[in-house]
């Protein structure tokens, strides 16, 4: 091996233990920042009173500043696909990161995934520009920052390395990627456990035992979960639409938004449903959820993203799923906890279109023994989900 040989292994493991070292601790970090709002809104509920003056606020600091990145994981991925992508600006970082504690602290609907996609792609395209890395070895950088981000926020490195290669389709599926993915997931992920950051553990007490009965069932109810992830998009992209539409100031969109989300909240008391409901989805494996709560968290989710305020889409759909399956249990004979996790990632699967990094997300949050209904679940699910995914038109 020549110097030059070992200057450029000494640079790359550099890169990677400073991507993952960065990008695993700004995500600690944003847990830890987000936990802190989610209590503080649980303690002060009359904090609801100002999400409307949130969503203006949110969305006249993107209207002013921040045109250049507002389409959020949609930039990282466009920018993957095309030759000379265009730069990642920084300031994506802050502006997501205290949008959606925003959204969060004042009772909107909304995940997490993509404040920790969209600061893990930020700071990862900058800290490629300062190793001088070429056009190619930045789009590796970008597709394995977003298995950093996704592993780092949900502890399921695995289900990130696949997820971002599903996400950026067969060009991705090189060996490079997949080793740096590899790298910064499981790197990411060890960083924010080594902060002690912990994840939500989700229990299943019982699995069914695999048969044409079971496959069958789980199969008709996979079915429901991709019809259920179809009505979402749909949803969505109307409500998206009709926003865009009628309201042509941006900021007055999550203005309004705020207010109807504010009305609906206040009115039908329906406080479990804003913020990430983790308590909630962690109740559906336990205990039959009523069939009305995936259809409000559809509602509010829907009202709270597409009107312009900022968090993601994933634990949403998580909740979605979880509850509607833990609902479906009434009439499908299978243990409750087993119905609430095959919800959880058949819906995720029909909305996001990954079904692959959906299954094996299975396998790391319920574990092993139901490894072959959720890739039938997932798998089920995408098929009848449509055409349209949160990542796409």
């Amino acid at each position: 091996m020549t110097k030059n040989d070992i200057k450029i292994s000494i640079k790359k493991l550099s890169l990677v233990l400073v991507l993952s070292i960065v990008i695993g601790s700004l995500s600690a970090l944003f847990l830890v920042s987000l936990d802190a709002v989610l209590l503080l809104k649980s303690q002060f509920p009359f904090l609801l009173y100002f999400l409307p003056l949130a969503g203006f606020f949110i969305g006249y600091m993107y209207h002013q500043f921040g045109n250049g990145f507002v389409k959020g994981n949609k930039l990282i991925l466009q920018s993957i696909k095309n030759e000379h992508g265009e730069s990642i600006p920084i300031l994506m970082f802050p502006f997501i990161w205290l949008s959606t504690l925003l959204t969060h602290l004042f009772g909107g609907s909304a995940g997490r995934e993509g404040t920790a996609v969209q600061i893990a792609g930020s700071v990862a395209d900058q800290i490629g520009r300062l190793f001088q890395v070429n056009d190619n070895q930045r789009k590796s950088i970008l597709i394995a920052s977003i298995s950093a981000g996704f592993a780092a926020v949900f502890g399921t490195p695995l289900a990130g390395i696949v997820f971002s290669i599903e996400l950026n389709g067969r060009g991705a599926l090189r060996l490079n990627n997949l080793l740096l993915c590899t790298f910064l997931a499981f790197l990411s992920h060890f960083t924010v456990v080594a902060w002690g950051v912990s994840h939500t553990h989700y229990i299943v007490n019982q699995f069914p035992s695999i048969g044409f009965t079971t496959v069958g069932l789980v199969i008709i109810s996979a079915i429901i979960f991709g019809f259920c992830a179809n009505f979402y998009l749909e949803l969505a992209t109307q409500s998206t639409y009709l926003f865009n539409k009628f309201i042509s100031y941006p900021p007055f969109r999550p203005l309004l938004g705020g207010i109807v989300v504010l009305l609906l909240v206040y009115f039908f008391h329906l406080e479990e449903f804003t913020g990430l409901g983790i308590s909630t989805i962690s109740s559906s494996f336990y205990n039959q959820s009523e069939f009305t709560f995936f259809i409000i968290k559809i509602a509010l989710t829907v009202i709270t993203l597409s009107s312009g305020f900022k968090g993601g889409e994933v634990t949403p759909l998580f909740f979605i799923g979880a509850t509607l399956g833990s609902a479906l249990s009434f009439f499908i004979p299978l243990p409750i906890g087993f119905m609430a996790a095959i919800g959880f990632i058949a819906v995720f699967a029909g909305a996001s279109k990954t079904p692959i990094a959906s299954a094996i997300m299975g396998v790391e949050l319920f574990g092993l023994q139901g490894i072959v209904f959720y890739f039938i679940a997932t798998f089920v699910s995408y098929f009848f989900s449509g055409k349209k995914g949160i990542y796409r038109g």
